[in-house]
């Protein structure tokens, strides 16, 4: 349980520093003279790119969970069913296989599926159409959208000083 209310309070951290570093852009878009192409690009970027990261996430979580119910993981094993490290070495065989490493079709599918999620392409397809149509309309600030890309990298910079710091004071 102790793990679950830390997990989350990572959770409800990371999510707190997204909102400063974008009530930071904010304020800093009213009080400068900043255009509304650079507002709006900026915010498609982010959100773009949060919308990335999100999918991924949620695809990654759901491949560990199908991996982890195919070999019956439930919950780590306690610490008195470990064994002792065996120190005597171990006989080991040796076959003979094919070098050539190939792939069977369903092995080449499931790793394509694995990186490229149908939600993920729509994401980076999000992406493209939503800086395709800042372009067409003349709103297109490319240091805008480059600061709106790096924003969401400079906020998991700060979260993982965060979590670095919370594991330093907890030891």
């Amino acid at each position: 349980m102790k793990m679950i209310r830390k997990t989350m309070e990572h959770k409800s951290c990371f999510f707190i520093i997204l909102c400063c570093i974008q009530i930071f852009f904010t304020l800093l878009w009213f009080f400068t003279d900043l255009t509304l192409a650079v507002f709006l690009s900026y915010e498609t970027a982010f959100f773009n790119v949060l919308l990335i990261v999100f999918c991924s996430y949620l695809h990654y979580k759901k491949n560990v969970l199908l991996q982890a119910k195919r070999y019956n993981i439930t919950q780590a094993p306690l610490m008195i069913f470990v064994k002792k490290y065996q120190f005597f070495p171990k006989i080991v065989y040796f076959r003979k296989i094919n070098d050539d490493l190939t792939l069977s079709l369903s092995e080449k599918w499931r790793h394509f599926s694995f990186f490229f999620a149908f939600f993920k392409l729509c994401a980076y397809g999000l992406l493209a159409v939503s800086f395709l149509f800042l372009q067409h309309r003349g709103l297109l600030n490319v240091f805008g959208y480059l600061c709106g890309i790096s924003s969401l990298l400079v906020c998991i910079f700060i979260f993982l000083l965060y979590v670095k710091y919370e594991s330093k004071k907890n030891h």
